[in-house]
């Protein structure tokens, strides 16, 4: 692409902006703008802390500091790698653009138990996906309103909601105060996750169980500002799936629980349901399945966890020995 030499640098800012801006015209998801948008933010907040406002004015050390910045924080090596390469994929442009001539190269960072897990790698097939109910019996213990922060009581709501209903975190941000029926006892799922044959986004209705209807007026009535979003950041704003996650780790810590996924509560979730003996076509209806294809692989992964729960719902045990020998026919 032929351009016009610049008098001076152009502006880091700007450049941003224009690459947001070839991503709508490409038709990116919402999601992936706003990840771009959000990753390199930190980078230029790092930028702009050492004098650099030009894209051009870019080096490799910058990248080298910003990697050690992030390794001295309590950041997964898992996120920091996805914060390179998203910052990655808005340099090349950067780079394509002529607007940055400083060679740059970032590549992934090691992760020093990475080898010990390919040693152990069949073991990652028994690897718990769910939380135990001990652990969900901690994280659903309601913290004290009067003296619990807006985030800690968020949180607690979100974990709720999570666990209730199963969704995707990415339906989970989207949901808007008008989503929840109180009065039909309904909620709206506006943001499903959709196949790419699909033209448009799917929607679902959720039923809102009493038990989720209360904890979620408890939210409510003790939040000042709720707006549009229901589960917003301290700014009022939209939360980032990675803010969610780093927010529900820090709140399964706080709690004594060490172990934090959030795909693992809709696994929790479809366990449970799963064991409580709910249809393969219900199961498929409540998390939203395109397939009934992707619920038969819960029904199959969790399946085998009934053998061990027969005793706990055996309707025998819940009689007398006593009572079963008064009525053997002799």
């Amino acid at each position: 692409m032929l351009k016009i030499k610049q008098g001076k640098a152009t502006l880091l800012i700007d450049d941003l902006n224009e690459f947001l801006y070839m991503c709508k015209l490409k038709n990116l998801s919402p999601s992936t703008i706003r990840t771009y948008t959000q990753q390199f933010q930190y980078f230029l907040n790092h930028l702009d802390n050492n004098g650099v406002s030009a894209t051009e004015d870019i080096t490799q050390q910058h990248i080298n500091t910003y990697i050690e910045a992030l390794l001295s924080k309590d950041i997964t090596i898992v996120s920091i790698n996805t914060a390179l390469r998203n910052i990655k994929v808005v340099l090349n442009y950067f780079i394509s653009e002529e607007l940055l001539s400083n060679k740059i190269k970032i590549t992934a960072v090691k992760d020093n138990n990475q080898d010990n897990n390919n040693n152990h790698r069949h073991d990652n097939s028994n690897k718990r996906r769910y939380y135990t109910r001990e652990e969900i019996e901690v994280l659903l213990k309601q913290p004290n309103t009067s003296k619990c922060s807006y985030n800690e009581l968020r949180n607690w709501t979100m974990v709720c909601f999570l666990i209730s209903t199963g969704c995707r975190v990415s339906t989970l941000i989207n949901i808007r105060l008008q989503d929840i029926d109180f009065i039909n006892m309904m909620i709206h799922f506006r943001h499903m996750k959709s196949s790419r044959a699909e033209a448009t986004s799917r929607t679902q209705q959720f039923p809102l169980s009493k038990e989720l209807n209360r904890v979620l007026k408890t939210y409510i009535r003790n939040t000042e500002g709720l707006d549009e979003i229901l589960f917003p950041s301290t700014s009022n704003t939209m939360l980032h799936q990675s803010s969610v996650y780093h927010a529900i780790e820090k709140y399964n810590k706080s709690r004594g629980v060490e172990v934090c996924g959030l795909h693992m509560f809709r696994h929790t979730f479809a366990r449970e349901m799963v064991l409580r003996g709910v249809s393969s076509i219900t199961l498929k209806r409540l998390m939203g399945h395109a397939s009934i294809a992707m619920t038969e692989r819960y029904v199959q992964l969790y399946g085998e966890d009934l053998r061990g729960s027969v005793d706990e719902y055996d309707i025998l045990r819940r009689t007398s020995a006593n009572a079963l020998v008064k009525k053997v026919y002799r």
